[in-house]
């Protein structure tokens, strides 16, 4: 297939999820542009292709389906998802007795589980019936860039010629080619390797199976068997499995961990993933006989950041291409939609003769910090994945981050606008500098638990005001004055909510403490830590913001945790933390 021009708009390299969404947006907003997407691989891939990156959270679910216009395409070829499902706990428990976090209904804002060979095949379609052009079955040699008004130019090869194609902007989505990177070193690799492997299975790999019908407890959490629709996360120390299922009757199953507890060797390939599994995680291991893995896919050190992912001379990166974080919270597809809403900014901005160094500048370096933030977030709680009570915490803490400060973002495109970010930003004051005091506050708990609350089953949005926050802020359209009310409202439910995490931290690992925690308590959450020597010196008991009723939300997280106090003739159960 030959290009039909010698010169466009727009030349996007590589033809997968990041290059192939990017074309759909440029055509949505921009029909009348030039735009070719260069793939090295052939139209159709394969079902079953060699990709990582099925599940989506709301993030990429909105640009997906309200960017890119293609929201009944997605209710008809792909599944629905029932969010993220985390099972916790010792691996040699019975699997119905380990702690699990879940939905028991579908949510109120869909999210996506991606088939991603039937998508890119799907997309490559409607990409061309919209008029893109797509060449595939083509490499690129070489990609020259110039600077002020000259084009860029990209050299490509195909079977009988070798071909200059002229543009205005070209964009790397040639994935872990990492071209730009090596090209004008922007490569930063991360200090503690983290590493995956996954493969697909044919059919239903449904862990429901494997429970008897007559526990109906377990089977009421989630009814009609729906559990099968979650992204699971099978957690312990240091790694975790995830079970995906896919529109084309497959099932994806992916062994993710850091390199400081699991070296990669040690389930590198299919007989030794399959080994890695009895050992770490018997039950999966064993359902996992009665199917049979039709591929496998390695990949080592995956996290990378960047030190630049966009310019003034009109080239960028997205997707892997650009910056990587990790699979955990299925960040990488929330990673493409900012990235091609930012290039798709660019372009908007160069075409009205407006764009500007600074813009680019703050646009490539919010994608950086975005990746960077995640990466250190995330690989930052490998140690304690499946401890019950550490993990739970931070989980339902690190859920509502998300839906509080970066759904918005997308939903009102917020970062593209400095005037408007700035101002949602100063409304963060009063948490920004805490979310590094509670990641801390998790690691130092993990390392001196006590363990003295359990729970069986928690449903997240079953819990009053994580429910309110998760529909207050993922709405479009907002008015900046709501946005700011908005913010300014969840901002305090997570300075509240941080204090209640902060004292069942303390009633678990220090109770001796808690009278110091006088009733109606009010602290200051950018002083939380398990320091209690520098509490005063920090000014714990010195808030900042005007105190608030505590009771709320800590009525609502021990209605899902129950204390314990172990004696030789019962359990009691304790209803508060004080």
């Amino acid at each position: 297939m030959k290009p039909k021009k010698k010169k466009y708009d727009v030349i996007i390299c590589g033809g997968g999820l990041a290059g192939l969404t990017l074309a759909r947006q440029l055509k949505v907003t921009f029909p009348e542009l030039a735009t070719l997407v260069i793939e090295k691989q052939s139209f159709p891939k394969p079902i079953a292709t060699f990709k990582v990156g099925e599940s989506t959270t709301e993030i990429a679910s909105f640009y997906l389906k309200e960017d890119l216009q293609l929201d009944s395409y997605f209710k008809n070829a792909h599944y629905k998802k029932l969010g993220f499902r985390f099972i916790l706990g010792d691996s040699n428990q019975k699997w119905t007795d380990r702690p699990e976090i879940g939905l028991s209904d579908f949510p109120p804002y869909d999210s996506l589980q991606m088939d991603r060979g039937v998508l890119e095949n799907d997309l490559y379609s409607i990409n061309k019936l919209s008029g893109v052009e797509i060449i595939d079955a083509t490499a690129i040699k070489d990609i020259l860039i110039h600077e002020d008004a000259q084009d860029n130019i990209v050299q490509i090869k195909t079977e009988d010629q070798e071909l200059d194609l002229h543009c205005r902007w070209v964009i790397d989505a040639m994935g872990r080619r990492l071209f730009f990177h090596e090209k004008f070193k922007l490569t930063k690799k991360m200090e503690i390797a983290h590493n995956a492997v996954w493969f697909r299975v044919k059919g239903r790999f449904d862990m429901d199976d494997i429970v008897s019908n007559e526990n109906r407890t377990y089977h009421n959490h989630v009814p009609n068997k729906n559990r099968f629709y979650s992204t699971f996360h099978i957690m312990g120390p240091g790694y975790w499995v995830w079970l995906i299922p896919l529109s084309s009757g497959h099932t994806s199953i992916g062994i993710v961990a850091s390199e400081a507890y699991h070296e990669q060797s040690t389930f590198s390939t299919k007989a030794k993933a399959t080994t890695w599994l009895e050992t770490y995680e018997p039950d999966v291991a064993k359902h996992l006989e009665n199917f049979k893995m039709e591929d496998f896919l390695r990949n080592r050190n995956y996290s990378h950041s960047a030190t630049e992912v966009a310019s003034i001379n009109r080239w960028a990166c997205t997707g892997e291409a650009a910056v990587f974080a990790d699979p955990l919270y299925s960040v990488g597809s929330n990673m493409i939609a900012y990235e091609n809403t930012c290039i798709v900014d660019l372009i908007r901005k160069d075409l009205n003769n407006s764009l500007e160094e600074n813009h680019v500048q703050r646009l490539s370096q919010f994608v950086i910090s975005q990746n960077e933030w995640l990466i250190d977030h995330i690989q930052g709680s490998y140690p304690y994945l499946g401890h019950p009570q550490v993990y739970t915490l931070a989980y339902l803490w690190s859920v509502v981050i998300g839906w509080s400060l970066d759904c918005p973002q997308m939903f009102n495109k917020t970062f593209l606008d400095l005037t408007v970010k700035t101002q949602l930003d100063k409304e963060n004051a009063n948490i920004i500098f805490a979310l590094g005091r509670m990641k801390q506050l998790f690691k130092d708990w993990y390392n001196v638990a006590n363990n003295t609350f359990t729970f069986d089953y928690i449903d997240y949005l079953k819990i009053p005001f994580i429910l309110e926050i998760f529909k207050k802020n993922l709405e479009p359209n907002k008015s900046l004055e709501t946005l700011i009310a908005d913010r300014i409202h969840t901002v305090e439910l997570l300075e509240e909510f941080a204090q209640v995490i902060f004292l069942i931290v303390v009633k678990d690992v220090m109770p001796e403490k808690l009278h110091l925690f006088q009733e109606p308590v009010w602290l200051n959450v950018n002083a939380i830590s398990l320091d209690a020597d520098s509490w005063e010196k920090d000014g714990l008991f010195e808030p900042k913001t005007t105190p608030r009723n505590l009771k709320n939300i800590e009525n609502q997280i021990l209605e899902v945790i129950q204390y314990k106090s172990q004696t030789k003739e019962k359990i009691d159960l304790d209803i508060s933390i004080f």
